[in-house]
């Protein structure tokens, strides 16, 4: 699974890998269908959630009924790692930081406003070289897209805005958008 071309999307909506699921599909259900239960959870501290969200993920990789690919994958000690930060709003977004995606739409973070109807956001990876046979240039560098889960759709927020995959960029363009005078 390398060249996908223009299917790519397709692809990870008929045959999702592990992580393009995890992030993309289970944990916004479990955040908009079940916001308290996601709250009362995230509550008891990160060593608990943390190990709520492993057991989760190890969960569905080992489902046989499922018909994810890269079910591969083994966790290492920061991922689905997750810690709370203040945002200037007030606000508190959980992050949590995921294995590192292979693909195009897997994510690097996932952020999450603790609020009673919160907002899900998402740094995903952009790996043009899975577009060539869309005529996209072959060595064209990876990109970070940061999208935003609202009403019940993905949207894109911003193309280029975070220039590398790391926690504090994406959290301080999440501050951004969330603040009452938003610059992107």
């Amino acid at each position: 699974m390398t060249t996908r071309g223009p299917g790519v999307y397709f692809y990870c909506m008929n045959n999702p890998t592990l992580l393009y699921y995890y992030a993309h599909v289970y944990l916004p259900m479990v955040v908009f269908q079940h916001t308290q239960d996601f709250l009362l959870r995230v509550q008891r501290g990160p060593d608990v959630f943390k190990e709520t969200l492993k057991k989760t993920f190890i969960e569905i990789k080992n489902d046989t009924n499922n018909n994810l690919n890269e079910k591969d994958l083994e966790l290492i000690d920061d991922d689905l790692k997750p810690s709370i930060t203040k945002l200037d709003n007030g606000l508190a977004l959980l992050v949590i930081n995921f294995p590192a995606p292979r693909h195009t739409a897997e994510v690097f973070f996932v952020g999450i406003t603790l609020e009673p109807q919160p907002k899900y956001f998402t740094l995903e990876l952009h790996r043009p070289v899975e577009f060539t046979e869309s005529g996209m240039e072959d060595h064209a560098p990876d990109k970070y897209y940061l999208c935003i889960w609202a009403s019940g759709k993905h949207f894109l927020l911003n193309k280029d805005v975070v220039t590398e995959p790391k926690a504090e960029l994406f959290v301080a363009v999440v501050n951004k958008y969330l603040s009452p005078v938003r610059e992107l």
